[in-house]
C-alpha cells in the first residue's frame, strides 16, 4: 500500500498471499459538536483546526478526541457538545498524513528532509541582576 494511502473503516488490504482482511473501525469516546446554524458550527471547525485538533467532519457536526479545555472554549462561541461512542476517522489535511519537520529516505539512498518550521517566537526580556558581588574559585 502507498505511504499516501489512509485506511479507513471498510477498506479492504490484500496481503501477499492474496489473503483479504476488511478493517471494522471501533467506537471510542468522542465529544460531538453541534450548532443552531452552519455559520457557528463553521467558526467551531475554524477554532479547533487553529488548534490543529484532529476532527472528524459531517455535514451537520464535528467530533474529536475528548478534551474539556476545548469543550469550554465550544460552549463560550454558543456551540452544543455531547459525549457519544462511534469510530473515528478524523480528517488527512491536504497533505495526506504528511508531516511537518520529518525526513525519509527513499531507495535510492538519499535523504528528502522537509523542514517545515511551526517554531513560533516570541522575545521576552526577562533578564535581571542582582545587587551584590561573588567570585568563583
Amino acid at each position: 500500500m502507498p505511504r499516501t494511502e489512509t485506511i479507513k473503516n471498510g477498506s479492504v488490504l490484500a496481503d501477499h498471499q492474496g489473503n483479504l482482511i476488511q478493517i471494522m473501525a471501533a467506537n471510542q469516546a468522542l465529544i460531538e459538536v453541534t450548532a443552531d446554524n452552519d455559520f457557528d458550527l463553521m467558526k467551531g471547525a475554524y477554532h479547533l483546526g487553529n488548534r490543529h485538533v484532529p476532527l472528524m467532519l459531517t455535514p451537520k457536526a464535528l467530533y474529536f478526541e475528548p478534551d474539556h479545555v476545548l469543550e469550554a472554549m465550544l460552549h463560550q462561541l454558543g456551540l452544543h457538545t455531547q459525549a457519544v461512542q462511534a469510530p473515528f476517522e478524523p480528517e488527512t489535511g491536504a497533505y495526506k498524513g504528511e508531516h511537518g519537520g520529518h525526513s525519509h529516505s527513499h531507495s535510492h539512498n538519499r535523504s528528502h528532509s522537509h523542514g517545515h518550521s511551526d517554531n513560533h517566537q516570541h522575545n521576552h526580556s526577562d533578564a535581571h541582576s542582582h545587587s551584590y558581588e561573588h567570585t568563583h574559585d
